[in-house]
């Protein structure tokens, strides 16, 4: 177990495991070795894993909080929402005073909002701070943005191969925007980026920003995004800050994004020098640091956070906020969607139909003011807090108007733009899984996944019809095949035992036997 733990604290995740499971062997009886790798899986992601484990602790001790946690944060992970909320519920009903109840609320709220985007369609939530504008939006007539990163040097836990990974975050979101968004990497300023470690020495820019979000300095750095490399934030992995948390004005002309260094997501610092045992540190690092820039990234485009866990731009690192993802996350669906929402599917003028009519106002006669040019100006315009008195200037205004900011109840109903016209079947959020005409078996699914090593989604497949029909043999039987093959032995027999239970004395309970004696449960 002691051996188990520390291949856990170095990251070295299939030895954990291996000790973990000898352990299960040792003590079949213990359901806390059981808690323990299941508490690994959901660190790595694996979360069919963890929920096989969990539900095992579960079928021999039904009110066990702990598992009851566990599976609904690897139901979340799994992308199913409704059902981890059932489970956070009755924590709270069962448990109310306790620890566990409080976490369980606060990811209950998280996730009521997310299943209520999903149904509305808004991937793009508003936040009540910013309004509708979010943290602004970059004119895309005006790209390629210019991207600058800093050198590193100094700055402890540093490494060169962190330059990569932003390059990694910018094709991801480039690739989001099917290319309507594109960035161009400057070479090193040496004068202009002393300049700035200046400005930062005399009076730190991260303590500027605690006291106020629009106390940041103009940057001796021409460019529109600068990356930071620091070992200063206390309490974060990554900071994003854009103009117009200093102007107001929704038209973006600077972003600047601070990246931690010297630690992993569970706070852990990382090691001062590369050795073979730290290695698998340094590679959890990088896995992290992709989403961590992405993540940031994303605000500097304008994105506020998504309320879905399996989002990168959900709030935290990690939506499960676990230690460590084998797998490395890319932007999800609804990402993608947020990011197309916010700049209207990159259509007509290069941002949205709303930010364009806000312009108009702000320009109007009534206004006293000249035409901008929605570029690079930094005018300290108000971020949609003007009055609707413009709005009769023009009979050809045809796009809906801006709205406040300050709208404590949420958005208005606004008028429909010409993309939200479009015909239902042009829509990107129609579902087509109807229009398939063959009578869908999940079984033979599950099997054929199996059968081409896909065994994740072999799982996938068999926990939602279990979801729906938890006393299916042959789902059971099935599930522990896979385990099987991924030689997970201790789940394994949990499903064979399932399929005794059910259907005994059948063709189906002697195969489950004869896998049981395979695997010497």
């Amino acid at each position: 177990r002691y051996l188990g733990m520390v291949y856990r604290k170095l990251h070295r995740f299939s030895e954990a495991e291996q000790e973990y499971q000898t352990v299960m062997l040792l003590e079949p009886d213990n359901l806390g070795n059981v808690l323990e790798l299941a508490q690994l899986y959901l660190e790595e992601g694996k979360y069919q894993s963890s929920m096989g484990l969990y539900q095992q602790v579960l079928a021999k001790s039904p009110g066990n909080t702990e598992a009851l946690m566990g599976l609904a944060m690897s139901l979340e992970g799994n992308n199913d929402l409704n059902n981890a909320a059932d489970i956070y519920r009755g924590i709270i009903e069962n448990h109310p005073d306790s620890s566990l109840a409080k976490s369980a609320q606060t990811r209950l709220d998280r996730l009521t909002k997310a299943t209520s985007s999903d149904r509305s369609n808004k991937f793009f939530p508003i936040d009540p701070d910013l309004g509708t504008a979010g943290l602004g939006w970059w004119d895309l007539k005006k790209v390629p943005l210019t991207v600058y990163v800093d050198s590193g040097d100094g700055v402890r836990g540093y490494r060169e191969e962190m330059r990569n990974i932003v390059s990694k975050a910018l094709s991801a979101w480039s690739n989001a925007s099917s290319g309507a968004l594109s960035f161009e990497l400057l070479s090193t300023d040496g004068h202009a980026e002393s300049s700035w470690k200046s400005l930062d020495s005399q009076k730190p820019i991260l303590k500027r920003l605690e006291q106020s979000l629009s106390n940041v300095p103009g940057d001796p750095v021409r460019c529109d995004i600068h990356f930071h490399w620091t070992h200063n934030l206390a309490s974060a992995l990554g900071l994003a800050w854009t103009s117009r948390l200093k102007t107001g004005n929704p038209v973006l002309n600077k972003a600047h994004i601070w990246i931690s260094t010297e630690k992993l997501a569970d706070g852990t610092f990382v090691p001062l020098g590369l050795t073979p045992a730290s290695s698998s540190i340094f590679e959890s690092q990088d896995r992290m640091l992709e989403e961590v820039m992405m993540h940031e990234l994303g605000h500097a485009l304008g994105l506020p956070h998504s309320s879905n866990p399996n989002d990168i731009m959900c709030s935290g690192i990690y939506g499960l906020n676990a230690t460590d993802m084998v797998e490395r996350r890319e932007l999800s669906q609804r990402d993608i969607l947020s990011l197309t929402e916010h700049y209207n599917h990159f259509e007509g003028n290069g941002m949205p139909a709303n930010m364009v009519a806000q312009l108009k106002q702000e320009t109007s006669p009534s206004s006293g003011s000249t035409t901008p040019s929605g570029s690079d100006t930094g005018s300290a315009g108000t971020g949609g807090t003007t009055s609707g008195g413009s709005e009769t200037g023009s009979t050809s205004e045809t796009l809906s108007p801006f709205l406040p900011d300050t709208s404590s109840a949420g958005p208005a109903e606004e008028s429909k733009s010409e993309e939200e016209t479009k015909p239902e079947e042009e829509s990107p959020f129609k579902d087509k899984a109807e229009a398939a005409t063959p009578k869908y078996d999940p079984i033979r699914d599950a099997l054929f996944a199996m059968r081409t090593k896909q065994y994740d989604k072999s799982l996938v497949t068999l926990e939602k019809l279990l979801a729906i029909n938890p006393n299916h043999p042959q789902a059971h039987y099935v599930k522990a095949v896979v385990y099987v093959m991924l030689r997970q032995y201790p789940q394994a027999a949990f499903e064979y035992k399932e399929v005794l239970r059910l259907v005994p004395n059948t063709a189906l309970s002697q195969k489950a036997q004869e896998g049981l004696k395979k695997i010497n449960f």
